[in-house]
């Protein structure tokens, strides 16, 4: 009689989830080069619909780096849009899609961040503004799932110069006069570019990031968000969401003595072990251990102490 016990018969691997591979977010899905392939088949199984470069040209078309229904919600759909590249830039600006619901899936294909091993993390999209070394058998796997016609589609938009604007929606738009160097008045109208939006909302949620018990004080300032709608906007499906009004009150400057000081208590608790901070105006000796036997002691002026302790 055998001491080896029967195996229980192996489970067949489950199938990833729609949410895995469409999305504009990570996903969480570390795929082999060579395998990419594959994850676009699985993609292309989730949708609908066929991806046309008949669609791949309208959903390029209404993407851009600033998105003009940040302003106003009635802009039309056809002048939605702007495409800018920052001068000092190395590469082309990152852009975002504004596109009808339907169209949304298909985004999440070419928008999706794939995270290749070995490899920075890059959409479709991005490979094709700013290609890098691994970009050339990318783009190669996602010609054989979708089709040379699609990937062609995608290229002749993306690295043409975008549509202009022509018209702009009535009474919602805060305008701004500049004199016109040749005489008379130059009307301006600020867009914020369309990555703001993200990263305001992730500069909120580190306000209410919780204080390490044995590190420095955060100075956070004041944040307080009020919620006006619960309904999604209908911007674009990449930053979707309730509307939110939020009003920030900065923390103070601090004055370069305290600045400094500030950053070196930073980088010593970061760096762990004894330290020493010596100046002509104060004298600190720290002994910041990553256990509850930490001890700190500060010796500085009252108004160094209070931001720091």
């Amino acid at each position: 009689m055998s001491d080896i016990p029967d195996h229980p018969e192996l489970s067949e691997p489950t199938a990833p989830k729609e949410a895995e591979l469409l999305s504009f977010k990570l996903t969480g899905r570390p795929t082999p080069l060579d395998e990419v392939a594959s994850e676009f088949r699985l993609m292309r199984d989730c949708l609908k619909k066929p991806l046309t470069a008949e669609v791949a040209t309208r959903i390029c078309e209404k993407s851009g780096s600033h998105l003009i229904k940040l302003v106003s919600p009635r802009v039309d759909g056809d002048h939605a849009v702007l495409r800018f590249d920052d001068p000092e830039a190395n590469g082309k600006s990152s852009i975002i899609p504004s596109v009808n619901a339907p169209d949304i899936p298909f985004c999440k294909v070419v928008f999706r961040p794939l995270e290749l091993l070995g490899h920075s993390s890059m959409s479709v999209v991005d490979h094709i503004l700013n290609a890098e070394d691994h970009s050339g058998p990318v783009l190669r796997a996602f010609a054989e799932v979708f089709g040379d016609e699609v990937l062609e589609a995608l290229r002749e938009i993306l690295l043409s110069d975008p549509k202009t604007p022509l018209k702009l929606g009535a009474g919602e738009f805060p305008i701004i006069f500049i004199p016109r160097p040749g005489g008379g008045d130059l009307q301006i109208t600020p867009v914020s570019p369309a990555m703001t939006f993200g990263g305001m909302r992730e500069l909120g949620k580190r306000r209410y990031k919780k204080k390490d018990p044995e590190g420095p004080r955060i100075n956070r300032g004041r944040w307080i968000d009020l919620a006006v709608s619960s309904k999604p906007q209908n911007i674009s499906g990449a930053i979707g969401g309730p509307r939110v009004r939020f009003l920030a009150t900065m923390p103070p400057t601090m004055h370069q003595g305290e600045a400094e000081l500030y950053r070196y208590m930073v980088a010593a608790f970061h760096a762990g072990g004894t330290t020493r901070y010596r100046s002509g105006s104060c004298a600190m000796r720290t002994c910041w251990r990553r256990m509850p036997s930490t001890t700190t002691r500060i010796l500085a002026p009252p108004s160094i102490a209070l931001r720091i302790a």
